[in-house]
């Protein structure tokens, strides 16, 4: 039987087959039965066998008629080459394909448990928050950059006594709830915040629902919550700690006027004693002293010389007791103070210290007048001075002191020192020192308690510095 292709067709479609073969064989990839199919097609196309069998021939006609033309049997083969190529690289494609699917599926599952357990702490982190929010003891609360109420925890509703429902997208400069005067400090927290700075702590005074009022201490912070800038405020009640510092505050000042009124009384027993010992005691031993000179004076010599000797004796112990109680009256109040004004008792008092210590210089220098210094404030420079000079004497072991009264720019200052052995002066200010000094203790209270600033300073080895200020305010003429 005749051949339906010619040698040349038949190399080209050995050569095309050994390529589809190979293909097949190194991808391992092919069907079986695509296989098998394919090749018993080609191998009943080209048997030069000539076989009689009826059901070959009969095939070989078909292929015959079907393929009437020797070039289109080519390329039909070409086309069920590319076809089985385009098969084997679906089907690696498919394997590849399941291979990413599978890689990205596990990579999914590893992601979605992360963003699980990403949501889970998320959730957590915001309970938590909101339980602090909710249950802090001090009022938070949300404004946006305009001042609008947003939000509030419990702390924020007790003490206004307002929910947040009624307050919700209102403005807080038109809840009438701020003093006018405070209005302005709101206004410029709200400018600094929309501008991102914080502030506080500022106080306020707050008018709640039921018509009292709280002191708050606020503090806020610019925030941002999905996008958007807040500002949170932190608002903490210090009204019993204001009222406490009132109490105080009330308590010290009746405690100083009292200490004012003890101190004046005690001056004025001062002066009412030293003048009953003056007008007294004092006249009735000059009175003495004076009837005992006269006894004397009358007698001769041919009087009894021992009784005569025994009286002027008397006469020592009467004068000596004067002097004691002149000394006395003039520590307790000195007359020249009420008689002649603080500048000559300054004088006065410095030429007595001299008397008493001679081994200490003391300098003096005066440049007041005496009708510019108000008559309750003579007293208290002059104890300021006598304390300070008597420490010096007694304490110090000074060579040197100066005190020096001036007045300068519309104030009075006082100012007493020495070159002596010093003192630390937190251990004798101490108050729960056992011997802490309760001379500069009444000092620095005389002063202060009359309006002025008292001040020392002294250290171990450099002396002593004692200064008493009183601003102009705080005189007035005598």
């Amino acid at each position: 039987m005749p051949l339906l292709f010619s040698h040349g067709d038949m190399v080209g479609v050995r050569i095309t087959l050994r390529a589809i073969g190979r293909a097949v064989i190194n991808i391992r990839l092919l069907g079986i039965v695509g296989a098998v199919l394919f090749a018993a097609v080609l191998l009943v196309a080209v048997n030069p066998s000539g076989a009689e069998d009826a059901r070959g021939e009969g095939v070989r006609q078909g292929l015959g008629e079907l393929l009437a033309r020797r070039g289109e049997w080519v390329s039909t083969l070409a086309v069920l080459g590319v076809i089985c190529l385009l098969l084997v690289g679906l089907l690696l494609w498919n394997r590849s394909l399941k291979a990413l699917v599978a890689e990205r599926t596990r990579e999914l599952s590893k992601e979605l448990a992360e963003r699980k357990r990403a949501e889970e702490e998320l959730t957590n982190a915001n309970e938590r928050l909101q339980v602090l929010f909710t249950c802090a003891p001090d009022a938070y609360f949300l404004l946006d950059p305009a001042g609008n109420f947003v939000d509030g925890n419990e702390a924020a509703q007790q003490i206004s006594g307002y929910s947040n429902e009624e307050k919700n997208g209102t403005n807080i400069l038109e809840w009438g709830a701020i003093p006018d005067a405070q209005l302005p400090r709101v206004r410029e927290i709200l400018a600094g915040s929309a501008q991102g700075y914080p502030s506080g702590p500022d106080e306020f005074t707050f008018m709640c629902k039921d018509g009292t009022s709280a002191d708050l201490e606020v503090r806020t912070f610019t925030t941002r919550i999905a996008g958007r800038m807040f500002i949170l405020g932190i608002a903490r009640d210090i009204s019993k700690r204001k009222r406490a510092e009132k109490a105080l505050v009330d308590s010290e000042q009746r405690l100083r006027v009292l200490s004012s009124k003890l101190l004046t009384a005690q001056e004025e027993e001062r002066r009412r004693v030293a003048r009953d010992l003056h007008d007294s005691i004092g006249q009735y031993l000059a009175a003495v002293k004076f009837s005992i000179e006269g006894v004397i004076g009358t007698k001769d010599g041919r009087e009894d010389s021992a009784a005569i000797k025994r009286l002027e004796s008397l006469v020592t112990m009467v004068q000596g007791a004067i002097e004691e109680v002149r000394r006395i009256y003039t520590g307790l109040r000195p007359s020249v103070l009420d008689d002649l004004g603080i500048v000559v008792t300054i004088d006065w008092f410095s030429r007595e210290l001299r008397k008493t210590y001679p081994d200490i210089r003391i300098f003096q220098y005066v440049d007041a007048k005496e009708d510019k210094i108000k008559k309750s404030l003579k007293i208290v420079i002059f104890r300021v001075i006598q304390e300070a000079l008597n420490n010096i004497a007694r304490h110090s072991k000074a060579k040197f002191a100066a005190l020096s009264l001036v007045e300068r720019d519309g104030a009075l200052e006082l100012t007493v020192e020495d070159d002596g052995t010093g003192f630390d002066v937190d251990e004798a200010l101490k108050v729960d020192s056992d011997d802490r000094g309760l001379g500069l203790m009444g000092m620095k209270e005389r002063v202060e308690l009359s309006g002025g600033v008292f001040d020392i300073r002294s250290s171990i080895g450099k002396g002593t510095k004692v200064n008493a200020l009183w601003p102009a305010p705080d005189r007035e003429r005598s």
